[in-house]
């Protein structure tokens, strides 16, 4: 299970770089041209391993998979939209509320156990990250209804990887899902294409690569760990979009981000060191 977590804490990471990315590419294109030179050129990269290894499916697998591709663009779509609305740190506040949707999503459709545990500390962790929320200029939250909106998608699509993970192999499912995103957004980037200046290049690579290594990474993390475990550990995210904002976008944090952060750290800790101590007393009784 430790593993899969630092699967799932390394598929954050990566998330909150592709977001840096993307919000610096945002200046100069168009949000259905990113999401598609996204998903169309990350399938591209592992069209050779395809090829290679003959990596076909039956209808059925490829209809679900093009489906959760499809959502994974309009996800994306409405994400970038509200990144370009608001700070970094602001926006991966307002996507904290997918812990709270996949905990309640895990246990209407994946039917695992909502443990009060994880409820608790999830809340925990949500009041250090409003409190980290009000280091900006002003004292209102803005719910952005394009990053609500994509958060919902967000849970759904987590659910989904879950519930399919076991079916068919990690690669097969990155290419078929970058595959069916990219064919989503093609005709909206087609109406909107603007030139590809070489200011984007190097940020576009990284953007590629850390959309294979994010996705892989969750898959990865949902072969053994539960989905509504997920939910407090995605609040690492936090400290991972402020150091972000700090490095790159002259988001300079505050002293309300750094007491949110460490109300962040200390509901994980708690939480990390009761999982433990729950796994020794159930060692302890099996081997009674």
């Amino acid at each position: 299970m430790l593993k899969a977590a630092l699967w799932f804490v390394f598929s954050l990471l990566i998330s909150i770089s592709n977001d840096s990315c993307v919000k610096y590419i945002a200046n100069y294109l168009p949000s259905t041209q990113i999401i598609f030179l996204r998903f169309a050129l990350s399938a591209l990269l592992l069209l050779p391993f395809v090829i290679k290894k003959r990596l076909l499916v039956n209808k059925v697998a490829f209809l679900q998979m093009f489906f959760r591709g499809a959502i994974t663009a309009l996800a994306m779509l409405l994400w970038c939209k509200g990144l370009k609305e608001e700070f970094l740190v602001s926006a991966t506040i307002i996507g904290f509320i997918i812990p709270f949707l996949v905990l309640m999503m895990s246990r209407v459709l994946l039917n695992e156990e909502l443990k009060l545990g994880r409820v608790v500390i999830s809340s925990i962790a949500f009041i250090g990250v409003l409190i980290a929320h009000y280091s900006n200029d002003n004292n209102n939250i803005h719910f952005n209804h394009y990053l609500i909106l994509a958060a919902v998608i967000f849970a759904f699509i987590d659910i989904l990887n879950k519930k399919y993970i076991n079916h068919v192999a990690i690669l097969v499912t990155m290419f078929y899902v970058f595959l069916g995103a990219s064919l989503i957004s093609f005709f909206p980037a087609i109406i909107e294409w603007e030139q590809v200046s070489t200011n984007i290049i190097f940020p576009m690579i990284i953007l590629i690569l850390g959309t294979n290594l994010i996705l892989f990474a969750l898959l990865k993390s949902m072969t053994t760990l539960e989905a509504s475990l997920t939910a407090p550990l995605r609040f690492i995210e936090l400290l991972f979009s402020i150091g972000f904002g700090a490095v790159f976008f002259d988001e300079t944090p505050s002293f309300n981000m750094i007491l949110g952060g460490i109300i962040v750290i200390s509901s994980l800790i708690i939480y990390t060191l009761q999982e433990i101590q729950k796994k020794k007393i159930l060692s302890v009784k099996k081997s009674d």
